[in-house]
């Protein structure tokens, strides 16, 4: 006679299948975490590879500025390209100092809440280390009075003559580093970014003495790097670029403007060839890409390994989760993530060296 066999109780068939897909599932987090942190090491090393093999020269001692101002023209101060310029506001915190590092950010005259936020965060001053923000002239008179009072307040702004227009970004550029020769030439770095960017401000001074100098360098020019780009033709896009204004299919090999560090001598070189060049809107294929191809300067560095991307952004702030070393978020940082951001960097220890 068969016996009878009762059915297994499904209440223990549920309760191992969720605990074998929990396990599952917990070791596919650990192994693609695993990969993620493990091809973000590799890529760091590679950069650092990179950085001990490119045409830059690192100064072990101080230095003078020796820019050749007589290779300028005696007019060169009061144009800017093809415009007449003057700056509306200009402030000198490099009189009677020599800066580790000047920071130039690219903003506009609205744009009050992302200053404040800079200052408040990664952008406060020390004595090795000064920001400004660079702009155009603003059309409405309640802007102008307001810049006024900002700049009373916090002596941190450089206004150029010219509209602050997305057409005129190349003026803007131009005039940072025409600020660099005249102004503060002795600088041992100078980064250029823009308002809405994150900077890992006590790594990026670690970087700049341990992983560089504490004197400088020579031909220097580190940033995310772009190759092989071509030129949006498209009349949809607000990026268009015809014919008539660049006849190429490819733009040379440039830098993204929202990180740039550059040595001084870089910066003369380059505006010397941009004051004499034809305008070109895109201020970071002109300066970085034709300008820099003009006079043979190949060597970009790419930076990019030391960029947050937004998703490990997302996981830094979400979960605290580690992704280090790294010198800058990404691009186009809404004002909670860069608050976010500074809290998690002054919340946890400081490398010494990016190689950590």
């Amino acid at each position: 006679m068969l016996r009878h066999v009762p059915p297994p109780k499904i209440w223990k068939v549920k309760v191992y299948m969720k605990l074998f897909l929990f396990i599952f599932g917990a070791w596919l987090i650990v192994y693609f975490l695993w990969k993620a942190l493990t091809r973000y090491t590799d890529s760091i090393k590679f950069e650092i590879n990179k950085y001990e093999n490119v045409n830059y020269f690192l100064y072990n001692h101080s230095r003078q500025s020796s820019f050749a101002y007589n290779l300028l023209p005696e007019t060169d101060y009061n144009r800017l390209i093809n415009i007449s310029f003057e700056f509306s506001i200009i402030n000198f915190p490099c009189e009677n100092v020599k800066l580790l590092l000047l920071i130039l950010i690219h903003s506009s005259p609205t744009n009050f809440a992302k200053r404040k936020i800079i200052r408040d965060t990664w952008g406060k001053n020390d004595e090795d280390v000064k920001v400004l923000f660079l702009m155009g002239s603003a059309s409405s008179q309640v802007v102008k009075e307001n810049l006024q009072t900002e700049n009373s307040l916090h002596k941190d702004i450089i206004q150029g003559s010219f509209q602050d227009t997305y057409s005129n970004l190349t003026y803007k550029h131009m005039m940072a580093l025409k600020y660099v020769v005249y102004h503060c030439p002795d600088t041992k770095y100078v980064l250029k970014t823009d308002d809405d960017v994150f900077v890992n401000r006590p790594l990026m001074k670690n970087f700049l003495i341990n992983d560089l100098s504490p004197f400088g360098a020579q031909k220097l020019l580190m940033c995310p790097v772009v190759h092989k780009a071509k030129p949006f033709r498209t009349y949809r896009s607000k990026w268009r670029v015809s014919f008539d204004e660049y006849q190429y299919n490819y733009y040379p090999t440039y830098c993204l403007g929202w990180s740039i560090l550059y040595s001084p001598d870089i910066i003369f070189d380059l505006y010397k060839e941009g004051q004499r060049s034809i305008y070109f809107w895109i201020d970071d294929v002109y300066i970085t890409g034709i300008v820099a191809d003009k006079i043979n300067i190949i060597n970009h560095i790419d930076i990019f390994a030391l960029t947050l991307t937004t998703s490990e952004i997302r996981s830094i702030i979400n979960f605290s989760h580690e992704f280090k070393p790294f010198l800058f978020g990404s691009a186009d940082m809404n004002g909670n993530d860069i608050l976010s951001l500074w809290k998690y960097v002054i919340s946890n220890p400081v490398p010494d060296s990016i190689r950590q």
